[in-house]
């Protein structure tokens, strides 16, 4: 890093505490995000071999709340699964992991980590940290 410093600092000629700051400045949102991803990925990494609970047994092994890809704008006008809520983007990824995964519960929780993962960085982002 002093390397980089010392080199941009040469290019621009200025101060290296200034080029510090400015690069300091730049950096911490990605320190910061990344750190954010790193720890949310290693504290829900642990469930990643849990298989499917309470209401994924009705909604995701039974089909309740599976529909084909074909069919995925219907998702936003019918109620599915066992609960009959009003949950379109559920089924819509419900049916998406099982076009991808079958009945294999990790592939589940993975796109539910991914998608908990990119929350996080557009909040991120949206916060303006």
């Amino acid at each position: 890093m002093l390397v980089i410093i010392n080199y941009i600092s040469y290019l621009v000629k200025c101060e290296k505490g200034y080029v510090k700051r400015v690069i300091i400045k730049i950096m911490r949102p990605f320190f910061l995000t990344t750190g954010v991803i790193l720890i949310i990925f290693v504290l829900h990494f642990s469930y990643l071999n849990n298989g499917f609970t309470w209401l994924d047994h009705g909604d995701i092994e039974r089909g309740r709340a599976i529909i084909p890809l074909t069919q995925l704008p219907s998702a936003f006008l019918t109620r599915f699964g066992q609960t009959g809520f009003f949950r379109p983007l559920v089924t819509i990824f419900n049916s998406l992991d099982f076009a991808l995964y079958g009945n294999w519960a990790p592939g589940y929780h993975l796109t539910n980590l991914l998608l908990h993962l990119v929350v996080v960085i557009l909040s991120v982002q949206f916060i303006g940290v």
